[in-house]
């Protein structure tokens, strides 16, 4: 299984722009969000799904300074045939690693997915993450960051926000769902 999602990781992170690669013009609409938090943890959360669907707006507010924050990242794709969203890549990250390694990645769609989330809001690119209000206005999933082969339809992305404790145990911090499509 990990050799598959290594070969999975390849394909989809770097074959995109391959020498020849052809990008589709598409537009990506969010359809809808679901998400859950710890209050121990998160303040305030407000979510908001912009008229056209185009953009999301999120304000969140923390309650604590995060050292180190892990993250369960799951994207899923809709099968007609079942009705049913079926798992395509699921991974755990530790985000103050992975925004100090991001800079010198050599992975160009890792670089494209986070710098683009990091410049609709004010979210540090470095760790800690400070007790503040955070906010990300009108966020866009660049047309640019979506690999050219993947297909038109709908995804669903889910984000889990963890802390880990001293057993190793997880405990929850935010939970986040977002379904879109691609047309």
């Amino acid at each position: 299984m990990r050799l598959f999602l290594q070969i999975y990781l390849i394909v989809f992170l770097i074959m995109p722009y391959l020498e020849g690669a052809k990008k589709k013009p598409r537009n990506v609409y969010i359809l809808e969000t679901k998400y859950d938090v710890n209050k121990e943890y998160v303040k305030r959360l407000e979510v908001n799904i912009s008229d056209n669907k185009t953009s999301i707006s999120i304000l969140f507010e923390t309650k604590q300074v995060f050292n180190e924050l892990w993250a369960s990242l799951a994207i899923s794709s809709w099968q007609k045939q079942t009705n049913i969203f079926r798992p395509i890549i699921t991974y755990d990250i530790e985000l103050c690693d992975t925004l100090a390694r991001i800079k010198s990645s050599n992975i160009h769609m890792l670089n494209t997915w986070v710098m683009n989330f990091l410049k609709y809001g004010n979210l540090s690119s470095t760790c800690p993450f400070e007790k503040n209000l955070y906010y990300f206005e009108n966020w866009k999933i660049e047309k640019d960051s979506i690999p050219a082969f993947a297909p038109n339809g709908k995804f669903r992305t889910y984000v889990k926000f963890y802390k880990k404790m001293a057993d190793n145990s997880k405990e929850m911090i935010g939970n986040t769902e977002m379904t879109i499509e691609l047309k």
